[in-house]
């Protein structure tokens, strides 16, 4: 669970994250529904908040950076001698399947996948896939005029504690 502070955190940045977004671009992410979702912010507050929870399990510092467009990953980690780029996808839909748009699959090596129960402030990790079994697994699909790849949970390989040695 997420803390009355951590909430705090999450809603200032991401307040701030959202007011660095040109109107057009706010209205544009695959996902949102409708202007009032991307007025008020709330992408920015579910991203945010599943970066913040794996920050929190892994002990990895969280990006509080504000840019006026796009992001890079959220997280590097060495594993071995290679560098790897783990990027957090959230969402407020129980057991949806993961979304990723193929500028995505530029910037980050792993994707981690996670539910927010905003009612609770609980973030449940679902598991994480790297950029070959989105490619081969994922479906190609139009959203909201966009190619996103559709990653069903069940290819996501599940996210244990372990993992956290590998990300320290």
């Amino acid at each position: 669970s997420l803390t009355e502070d951590d909430i705090q955190t999450i809603k200032a940045i991401a307040k701030k994250r959202n007011e660095a977004k040109d109107p057009h671009i706010r209205y544009t992410d695959v996902g949102w529904i409708s202007p009032d979702d991307t007025d008020t912010g709330l992408r920015h507050i579910v991203g945010l908040a599943g970066e913040y929870a794996f920050s929190k399990l892994t002990g990895l510092p969280y990006d509080d950076s504000i840019t006026k467009g796009g992001d890079k990953s959220d997280f590097t980690v060495t594993i071995g001698k290679r560098e790897a780029k783990i990027d957090v996808k959230t969402t407020l839909t129980k057991e949806r399947d993961m979304f990723i748009k193929p500028r995505d699959l530029l910037k980050s090596d792993i994707f981690v996948y996670c539910y927010l129960d905003m009612k609770r402030w609980w973030v449940e990790f679902y598991g994480k896939a790297n950029r070959g079994i989105i490619t081969a697994m994922g479906e190609k699909k139009m959203i909201k005029s966009r190619e996103t790849y559709v990653l069903p949970i069940r290819y996501l390989e599940p996210f244990k504690w372990e993992y956290c040695q590998f990300f320290s």
